[in-house]
């Protein structure tokens, strides 16, 4: 998902010669994080991340199974 995102992002700005589609996810900077276990073995995060255009939220859910962290969620908003 972040890899397509990515490229919308790198196609959008070789077409275009607009000033605020370059300044897009530039100088991103994370304001703030949380975490918590909803339960044993599972634990949810958020971040919003700010760059010079907008702010976003991040969203992730981490499942551990057999001593392995798993992604089990992950959204950008």
């Amino acid at each position: 998902m972040l890899q397509h995102r990515a490229a919308l992002i790198r196609r959008e700005q070789s077409r275009s010669a607009s000033p605020s589609l370059a300044r897009l996810h530039k100088n991103s900077i994370v304001r703030s994080v949380r975490a918590c276990e909803v339960a044993p073995g599972i634990y949810e995060a958020s971040a919003v991340v700010v760059d010079d255009i907008r702010a976003r939220a991040v969203a992730v859910r981490l499942e551990r199974s057999k001593q392995v962290w798993r992604v089990t969620e992950f959204m950008v908003g």
